[in-house]
């Protein structure tokens, strides 16, 4: 998949949202021991996913720099 560094920010800004309701179901008292642990279980998931975005946003726009010579 190519995504421009705006995609992958706007991806981002998801998983941050995402990342806050996951927190949200967490903190409720309405939320079962099963559910937990599968909310726990996305949260981290989406962590990695999120890293493994940002490192790759990160590597294109540091190739979009123009080198020092």
């Amino acid at each position: 998949m190519n995504l421009s560094p705006k995609a992958i920010r706007f991806l981002i800004q998801a998983i941050n949202v995402q990342q806050e309701r996951f927190t949200e179901q967490l903190q409720s008292a309405n939320v079962s021991e099963d559910d937990a642990a599968d909310i726990s279980n996305d949260a981290m998931y989406l962590n990695e996913i999120k890293k493994s975005l940002q490192e790759h946003h990160d590597g294109l726009i540091q190739a979009a720099r123009p080198a020092n010579t």
